[in-house]
């Protein structure tokens, strides 16, 4: 609808001096009309309403907010139109102020202003009284309530209200239609990441052969070869400076599987090794420096559904032992999983050795125990995992975003490890090391050379008793807001999802060969060499001794627990390989003194042995002709077949032939001189 407006009105509702009126109409910006009224201007062609940035200061804000207190419309008018955008939050606060100006007017407009008069005492009746209102109150002038009142449609479309960017706003003239300079730039930064640098070696090949611009032209500055950087999207910048696992960590997509409500208590168990930020005094390991300073190793295990502490293990220096301990207790207090999710170093490939592999996306039925009650041994599976009927899989190499423990490791690191920045925290970092650690280092170097009574460090005992209760509260008082948790604490979810009655607990005294080393050593003289200490089968154990005698020279699989070397067990190294014997170390047992009946003994279990081999052997022998028997046999024709021509009847059937009789040992030549003795006599 066409709206024609005087001079001074129109002005008015545009904002509008009378100078760029008139300039604007001479050059045909804007439509008029001459009536008997005088020039009349056209109201909403394009042009006519130019945009201007919208600012409010704070007087305006106190009295818009004044002016909605007395309409009695703050609160209900401000919401109205509020409609879904695609706006930075700086354009939405302008927008949000510009709609507050306007929200009268819609109330006005829909019938829910209050009765509201003038200065004048006059009652508002009419929207341009509302403006007029508004103006008094100091909020804004008449020609910007219109011109945003004409800018939003009557208050239908707010959006509009936003400020809208600059048309070449992001745009980097320097750098259009020159794609040799864009790549110098981008190279010359991928090779040092500093733009001061680059601006110099633009300087120094302009108008050059690579960068051929003419000398008239001027090359870019500081602030638009920064920008033209920044303009690079961040992954690709990062792709070209950073090693591929920063890289991945940051930008690389991920799949979250086998979390929140895609798995089961037990179903997987998420494993790793973690070194604490915080130095010790040694008072538990006596395999390390007595008393020391020292950092401690701890294996940790997590269920992923639940997120429960399963398990832990603590060591001076990780390896695959603290891992069989941490499951070990994880097994007796929840029982077995299904899945083992972990590392890729060394210790865990051990475990995982000859283990079924599994996955995170399909789970079989873990293997049940045979018709024993036991669970199979296989020497060519070696693994912890796969002697207890564990499936393994490995997380993908340098990605921590892979395991999940991750996250729990940082949350140890903040509400742990820095609880002792004052007593001998390190930090993950050195820039990040405590002052007070040297200073607590040198006290306790101190303290062992007895010039301090007391000790800076906290004893290694003492910090497992604190990590363990935190463990403890962890479990059972942590509120956790991962996946499928719903802020319940890791026990409360376990408890629910896999009650104790349900678990499935192993008799874990049968389980516990299951958790000891295996390896293979050849047995000589009935015994094993094995970690500097011989093995030979125990005394009262016969069929034992009798077991390792006939595998004398031959490789054997050895289970031992490193705990206890005293003993071991031997298995045939075969698949499903038989128990042969319980071993005894024959320096590390316990055993009576040696007597002479211990001697006799010996003796006599020696001869005994002997002699069954020697029955073996005769049994095994009985019935079979020996290799002399059988070429006599052959000879005489006595064995059943054809028999061989003896050496008479071999001489008379070559005379049947006619054959030369003459000896295989004379030569041609004394054959053919025979004859000249033929008639030669000697005399007496």
């Amino acid at each position: 609808m066409n709206v024609w407006l005087k001079s001074g009105e129109f002005r008015a509702r545009i904002g509008m001096s009378k100078s760029t009126l008139y300039r604007k109409k001479e050059s045909g910006e804007v439509k008029f009309r001459e009536t008997s009224r005088g020039l009349e201007f056209l109201l909403g062609e394009p042009g006519s309403a130019p945009a201007s940035p919208c600012t409010a200061g704070s007087l305006m804000k106190k009295n818009l907010h004044n002016a909605l207190a007395v309409a009695g419309v703050r609160g209900e008018l401000l919401d109205v139109h509020a409609k879904p955008c695609h706006l930075t939050s700086e354009q939405q606060s302008a927008m949000k102020e510009m709609e507050k100006l306007l929200a009268p007017m819609i109330a006005f407009r829909e019938g829910r202003l209050p009765a509201l008069h003038l200065e004048n005492g006059r009652k508002i009746f009419s929207l341009t009284a509302v403006v007029e209102w508004l103006s008094s109150q100091g909020l804004a002038s008449k020609s910007k309530l219109w011109r945003l009142w004409e800018k939003s449609d009557e208050g239908k479309n707010i959006e509009a209200l936003a400020p809208r960017p600059r048309k070449d706003r992001g745009r980097l003239r320097a750098f259009e239609n020159r794609p040799e300079l864009q790549k110098f730039v981008t190279a010359k930064w991928v090779e040092t990441e500093n733009i001061a640098f680059v601006r110099d070696a633009v300087k120094r090949e302009w108008d050059g052969s690579l960068l051929p611009h003419g000398k008239d032209s001027k090359p870019p500055r500081y602030g638009a070869i920064a920008r033209f950087i920044e303009s690079i999207p961040q992954a690709v910048r990062d792709c070209a400076t950073l090693t591929k696992q920063k890289y991945e960590a940051l930008h690389a997509p991920y799949i979250v599987t086998g979390r929140g409500s895609y798995t089961r208590p037990n179903q997987v168990w998420v494993a790793d090794h973690r070194l604490f930020d915080v130095l010790v005094g040694n008072d538990s390991f006596p395999y390390a420096h007595t008393r020391g300073a020292i950092r401690l190793w701890i294996t940790v295990i997590v269920d992923m559904r639940t997120r429960v502490i399963v398990g832990w293990a603590w060591s001076i220096s990780a390896s695959w032992q603290s891992i069989a301990s941490a499951l070990h207790m994880g097994i007796s207090r929840f029982g077995k999983p299904e899945l083992f999710y972990m590392d890729n170093g060394k210790d865990f490939r051990k475990i995982g050795a000859g283990a079924e592999r599994g996955s995170l996306l399909a789970l079989s039925v873990p293997k049940e125990l045979d018709e024993h009650g036991r669970v199979p041994l296989s020497s060519e599976t070696q693994g912890l995992l796969a002697r207890l009927g564990i499936k393994v899989s490995y997380c993908t190499p340098f990605h921590p975003q892979a395991k999940q423990i991750e996250s729990l490791f940082n949350l140890v690191a903040k509400r742990f490890d820095r609880t002792f920045f004052k007593h001998g925290y390190t930090g993950s970092k050195p820039e990040l090391r405590s002052d007070f650690c040297a200073v607590a280092e040198k006290q306790y170097k101190e303290f062992l050379a007895g010039k301090r009574q007391k000790s800076p460090l906290v004893g290694a005992k003492q910090f497992m008793a604190l990590h363990a209760q935190w463990i403890k509260e962890f479990n059972e008082s942590h509120l956790h807001s991962g996946r499928g948790m719903e802020g319940k604490t890791p026990l409360a979810v376990m408890d629910e999802l896999l009650p104790v009655a349900q678990r499935e607990i192993p008799d874990m005294l049968a389980l516990a060969p299951l958790f000891w080393d295996v390896q293979k050593h050849k047995v000589s003289n009935c015994k094993i060499q094995m970690n500097n200490t011989t093995y030979s089968a125990a005394l009262d154990d016969a069929e034992g001794q009798a077991n390792i005698f006939q595998a004398n020279e031959s490789v054997v699989a050895v289970h031992c627990d490193p705990n206890d070397m005293a003993n071991a067990l031997a298995f045939e190294d075969v698949p499903s390989g038989r128990l042969l014997a319980c071993l005894v170390s024959d320096e590390l047992a316990a055993q009576a003194p040696i007597t002479v009946e211990h001697v006799k003994a010996v003796a006599r279990q020696r001869a005994k042995l002997r002699k069954a081999s020697m029955q073996s052997m005769a049994a095994l022998t009985t019935g079979v002709p020996t290799e002399i028997e059988l070429l006599e046999a052959r000879a005489t024709g006595t064995d059943g077949a054809a028999p061989v021509a003896s050496a008479v009847n071999y001489i008379a059937s070559q005379r049947r032939r006619r054959l030369p009789s003459s000896s295989p040992f004379v030569s041609d030549d004394v054959a053919k001189d025979r004859g000249v003795f033929a008639d030669l006599k000697l005399e007496d």
